[in-house]
């Protein structure tokens, strides 16, 4: 079943959970990523799957974004800098509609600030052909069914552990019998957050 969100009420509901930036230990890097939201017949998400570099990260699903450099003015400018320059999506035609707050990664050097924007889709993407091997749009609908039948609403990350993982469908680019073609990791904790205030915002005034 096709679900849209109101961009307002998901800028409401993450203005309400006032996400932040929290204190680096001074051997971690800051990163910021974009989750982005695009309205067509129902609302999807975007995300890229990595080349293959011989990183740690290679061929995984991730969502656009990238470590915070020193001449960033902060971590949302670093966010649409690295928008542009990994999948070719200009800053004009993203609203940021609030901030989902830190996330450390597996190895915990690295913590992740994630930003939620809201994509007016009209020009496709244009990813950097090094670092991107795809970029496609999943319907919303279909993250947050899964949500829902695993159970994945009534328990935080942290107790689901190494089972919070969100399949995916076919699409268009992906190798769908791919380990990698499944959210898993930091990604999926992110969007575990997402999925949260999505149905908050669906489901209360």
């Amino acid at each position: 079943m096709a679900v849209r969100f109101e961009r307002s009420a998901l800028q409401r509901y993450l203005a309400r959970r006032g996400g932040a930036a929290t204190g680096l230990a001074p051997d971690q890097r800051l990163a910021a990523v974009f989750a982005l939201l695009v309205d067509r017949d129902q609302t999807g998400l975007l995300f890229i799957r990595r080349a293959e570099l011989g990183d740690p990260w290679s061929g995984q699903i991730a969502f656009p974004g990238g470590h915070v450099q020193a001449d960033d003015r902060d971590a949302l400018a670093a966010c649409y800098r690295e928008l542009e320059e990994e999948v070719g999506i200009e800053r004009q035609a993203v609203t940021c509609l609030g901030d989902l707050g830190c996330f450390p990664t597996q190895t915990h050097r690295v913590v992740v600030r994630v930003f939620v924007g809201w994509w007016d889709g009209l020009a496709p993407p244009r990813p950097d052909a090094i670092e991107v091997a795809a970029v496609f749009e999943t319907p919303v609908a279909h993250l947050l069914a899964h949500h829902h039948r695993q159970g994945f609403n009534k328990r935080t990350a942290e107790e689901i552990g190494r089972d919070l993982i969100y399949p995916l469908p076919g699409n268009p680019g992906e190798v769908t019998d791919d380990p990698n073609a499944a959210i898993w990791g930091v990604t999926a904790r992110i969007l575990h957050s997402l999925l949260g205030v999505m149905a908050e915002a669906t489901a209360g005034p």
